[in-house]
């Protein structure tokens, strides 16, 4: 009997619970969807929109979706900037109704919902239209009065009517050069000082083509970030007509990016300074515009500009034994699998970490001073042939790299490597921050007292 009762109890508790959700619950589920969806001012979807039209004080426009990508159609046919069109629309699309009143149509224009209202009319690919009239600001709270028929007006947020009253300029496409950076193989500048080539190495190093020598990554990054990030700052001809007018019949500069294959070339031409702006165009358009004086600043370098300002390029966590040769002195070092360093000879003497590992970031970060001979050269002309510094790095017995410094010259000393048939010239200061001395790097025995002091 009692379980009986008990599974009647049981049904009715779970029939309780389904009508609570089933009715309660999801009917306020709905009520509440039904409310946000009567707030929203479209039903449009985003992906939808096929033809945006709107009109502010700067003009009328339309913007229209072709081949999948946003055009400005009108006042000029061209390319429009396509996170800015997205913004817009979201931002119009997730707007919501604050306020809601009837009027008198005659009335519409107290609100500024007459001629001089922000008038946007969406078009989807399925030909639905929509329209939005944007007035006067609320007197109170940050909202603007709109409609959408004549005798209903409601209030919306401000930052609706401000993304559409745009320029011209503001919606347009304003890149530089249209391109991938991961597609650049190739890259060529030629300014006032020649024609440099460069092509990618690896997925993030170059090689400075003509001289067959490593390029300065950070100035060939530079180059491409501004011509991916930086924007076009004035548009001066549309027609491309005044070349000369804008000093691009005889361009001071151009950059050319060799893209990966079947992706073509992109090219870009740059005046000399005129009025201390300078102009660009596109090879692939038509129209003339002006681009900051840093991008500028970046092409116009020099080849010992382009090239890398370091000495020596080796893995230097992998170095796990190095030689050190000078006068009367050599020593090699080599560390075990503990990572610790000690004396390559019969002492085996221990030597201090910190002191090797400031050597091999010295030497790693050793930067040339200024380039001197490319290709083959006489060793003695510049002490190479008995270094006063020598330096061999290995990995296991693999050497990485030899590293020799010559005769002094000035404040500099000749420099080579067994990478390049190069010689270079590297800072005095430099030269000594890699010149160990055997006594300043070995582990120096703990006094009785220190020995005392550990083992208590």
């Amino acid at each position: 009997m009692k379980f009986r009762n008990t599974l009647i109890l049981l049904i009715l508790l779970i029939a309780l619970g389904a009508y609570v959700y089933f009715v309660e619950v999801k009917q306020h589920q709905k009520t509440e969807t039904v409310k946000k969806e009567s707030k929203k001012i479209f039903s449009l979807v985003q992906d939808s929109l096929q033809q945006v039209t709107f009109r502010n004080s700067n003009g009328s426009f339309i913007i229209k979706k072709i081949q999948g990508q946003w055009k400005i159609v009108e006042p000029i046919y061209t390319e429009a900037d396509e996170s800015t069109v997205k913004s817009m629309l979201s931002t119009l699309l997730n707007s919501e109704k604050d306020k809601e009143f009837s009027i008198q149509p005659s009335e519409a224009a107290e609100y500024g919902l007459g001629e001089q209202a922000v008038f946007v009319k969406l078009q989807t690919n399925k030909g639905e239209k929509d329209s939005l009239w944007m007035g006067d600001n609320t007197p109170v709270g940050a909202f603007v009065f709109c409609k959408k028929a004549d005798s209903l007006i409601f209030t919306i947020n401000q930052t609706a009517k401000n993304t559409f009253n745009k320029k011209l300029f503001d919606i347009r496409d304003k890149k530089i050069l249209h391109f991938q950076r991961a597609d650049v193989q190739q890259i060529t500048v030629k300014n006032p000082h020649g024609q440099f080539e460069f092509e990618k190495a690896n997925a993030s190093d170059w090689t400075f083509k003509n001289i067959n020598r490593p390029a300065d990554n950070t100035k060939i990054s530079s180059i491409l970030s501004k011509l991916e990030n930086n924007r076009i700052k004035e548009f001066v001809d549309e027609e491309g007509s005044q070349l000369q007018k804008y000093g691009l019949d005889k361009p001071a500069f151009q950059v050319d990016l060799q893209l990966g294959p079947e992706k073509g070339q992109k090219r870009l031409f740059v005046s000399k300074a005129i009025d201390k702006k300078y102009y660009a165009r596109d090879e692939s358009r038509r129209l003339i515009f002006e681009v900051d004086s840093f991008l500028v600043k970046d092409l116009n370098q020099k080849m010992s500009d382009f090239r890398t300002k370091d000495l020596a390029a080796f893995p230097r966590s992998e170095i796990n034994r190095f030689t050190i040769q000078y006068g009367d002195t050599l020593f090699t070092c080599v560390k075990d699998t503990a990572d610790n360093w000690f004396l390559d000879d019969s002492t085996q003497q221990v030597l201090q970490k910190q002191k090797i590992t400031s050597f091999l970031t010295n030497l790693d970060f050793t930067s040339i001073s200024d380039y001197v001979k490319d290709g083959s050269y006489n060793p003695a002309d510049y002490g190479l042939d008995k270094p006063s510094l020598r330096i061999l790095l290995y990995k296991d017995n693999d050497l990485q790299i030899e590293v020799k410094f010559g005769k002094k010259k000035d404040k500099n000393y000749y420099a080579a490597t067994n990478q390049y048939d190069s010689v270079y010239l590297i800072a005095e200061s430099k030269v000594k921050d890699v010149k160990l001395k055997l006594s300043d790097i070995i582990e120096k025995p703990l006094s009785s007292s220190e020995a005392l002091s550990k083992t208590e």
